[in-house]
């Protein structure tokens, strides 16, 4: 298990996965994980959990309105190759979500792409 603020996040890695960088800000968490031997400098697959401090206070932030603001800033860095794939609103457990994919097919840089999977 994880603490995010005031959650416990808890998910099983997929085999190879190792933490490569972790930083908690008052207002943001972040852990990404990559594959074991790579780098955050040179990666082909990570996982990423963040986590935003007290987004609940504003009831005007709801998981698709976060999701879009999120996507805002994949669209500004990759205009030309930007993706987005709604799955939909839904709860986990008492909670709101929204889950999609998002990415870039030529991302920052134009080395590699970048797609994620996320849920808020």
């Amino acid at each position: 298990m994880t603490p995010v603020f005031s959650q416990l996040v808890s998910f099983s890695y997929p085999s190879g996965f190792v933490p490569a960088f972790e930083d908690s800000k008052p207002g943001a968490y972040i852990q990404e994980s990559v594959l074991r031997g790579e780098k955050l400098e040179r990666w082909t697959q990570m996982l990423t959990l963040s986590g935003a401090r007290d987004l609940v206070a504003n009831a005007q932030m709801t998981p698709l309105r976060f999701a879009g603001s999120v996507g805002a800033g994949f669209q500004n860095a990759c205009p030309q190759s930007y993706v987005v794939l709604g799955l939909g609103e839904m709860r986990l457990g008492k909670h709101d979500a929204f889950a999609g994919v998002i990415g870039c097919g030529s991302a920052p840089g134009g080395a590699h792409s970048e797609v994620a999977l996320f849920w808020w």
